[in-house]
């Protein structure tokens, strides 16, 4: 499946994903919904990069909310996360002044390659124009239109 962005053609996956019904979190972003990994409460945006780790990617959330890349929910307090240099390096030549505002929400890596992933929720949300200008200015810097990817999910 693909989607069309600004003429472009995107692979698109769909999830269905557990929604969690332990004990509460204590920082849920403005009540994002929270998922069950595996009996594990994670944010959508987690709970994706742990299913991308599990099949040999590293990588981030880049939370342009709070602006920072994040592994863990925030209450976990994780330190300060450095991206490897060849993934800063594609970062700086795409965001001028490294400003996060647009970047999808993963930035995933295995050996060389550098994919991005952008997370939405069914029927709720929808890619924003910086979201667009960030990928027009990746594909004009080399990144192949075949290293970005839509995640649509809902949940179960």
């Amino acid at each position: 499946m693909t989607e069309s962005l600004d003429g472009k053609e995107i692979i698109k996956t769909y999830q269905e994903l557990p929604i969690w019904t332990g004990a509460k979190i204590l920082d849920t972003y403005g009540s994002k919904t929270i998922l069950d990994y595996k009996g594990q409460p994670l944010f959508a945006e987690l709970y994706a990069l742990r299913s991308f780790k599990e099949i040999g990617y590293e990588g981030v959330w880049a939370d342009t909310y709070r602006r920072k890349y994040r592994t863990e929910l925030p209450e976990k307090n994780e330190a300060k996360i450095e991206l490897p240099h060849f993934v800063q390096k594609q970062l700086d030549e795409i965001n001028p002044k490294g400003k996060l505002s647009g970047t999808w929400d993963l930035i995933l890596w295995k050996s060389q390659e550098i994919r991005y992933v952008e997370l939405k929720r069914r029927g709720k949300d929808a890619i924003r124009q910086t979201q667009i200008d960030f990928l027009n200015r990746a594909l004009n810097y080399g990144v192949p239109i075949n290293n970005f990817e839509i995640y649509e999910w809902k949940e179960k």
